[in-house]
């Protein structure tokens, strides 16, 4: 299998205290057959579950597991911008803690990079969320593709490899759920080469998703009308 020089993994998590045991131990399986060198750095952000202390456990296991944990809750893009900074790593990937991805999928971005590609990043083949989070996900994806004239298919797949140097100089401010939608486009402005490949998304075994509670839909609003 293909293998990349180093990778710096990122896993934001709220409340994944369940879901993560599971995760990691497929990630830790996967890392050696993707990367000579590589790191897991899971964000916590101020999960109000046992999240902390499984995280704890888990690093006492795997050396290469560096835990940030935030005091209080500063949202989505704020951990994962602490993760990117966190990182050491010649390529970064991220994605969530909830385990509505499947991390083996990983090889497959792995083996759609190449040297003129900067990004893979994944679309959606469906979608398993019950129907108002889809149908409220469809729009929002429209609504910024159209208002940031973004030209990937899926804004909000949290499941993206990239090479760190395209960070250099690139100032992210939302941190909250609007971070996808920032982030992209801020890419999209500085040329990015980016490739899409299909990846299957699945329903939530555990935990709620954040996103779609009215708070935190408020807030990605007013971050988009800022950005």
């Amino acid at each position: 299998m293909k293998k990349l020089s180093s990778l710096s993994i990122i896993f934001p998590a709220f409340n994944d205290g369940l879901s993560l045991p599971g995760i990691i131990k497929k990630t830790v399986q996967l890392l050696p057959t993707l990367a000579t060198s590589f790191e897991i750095i899971i964000v916590n952000d101020a999960s109000l579950d046992k999240t902390q202390s499984v995280l704890e456990k888990l690093q006492n296991n795997f050396s290469f597991i560096t835990i940030i944990k935030h005091q209080k809750n500063l949202g989505y893009g704020a951990s994962l911008i602490d993760g990117f900074k966190r990182a050491k790593y010649d390529y970064l990937f991220y994605t969530d803690s909830d385990g509505q991805y499947d991390i083996m999928e990983l090889k497959d971005l792995v083996k759609a990079m190449d040297p003129q590609t900067d990004m893979v990043t994944g679309f959606k083949l469906n979608r398993t969320d019950p129907l108002i989070r889809r149908l409220i996900g469809h729009l929002y994806n429209k609504f910024i593709k159209i208002i940031f004239k973004l030209k990937i298919r899926d804004v909000d797949c949290d499941f993206r490899l990239f090479k760190k140097k395209i960070l250099k100089n690139l100032e992210l401010k939302a941190f909250g759920g609007s971070f996808d939608a920032e982030f992209m486009k801020r890419l999209q402005e500085k040329n990015v080469i980016i490739k899409e490949i299909p990846v299957h998304h699945y329903s939530r075994r555990f935990g709620k998703s954040q996103f779609f509670k009215l708070p935190n839909l408020w807030t990605t609003f007013w971050e988009l009308t800022k950005i």
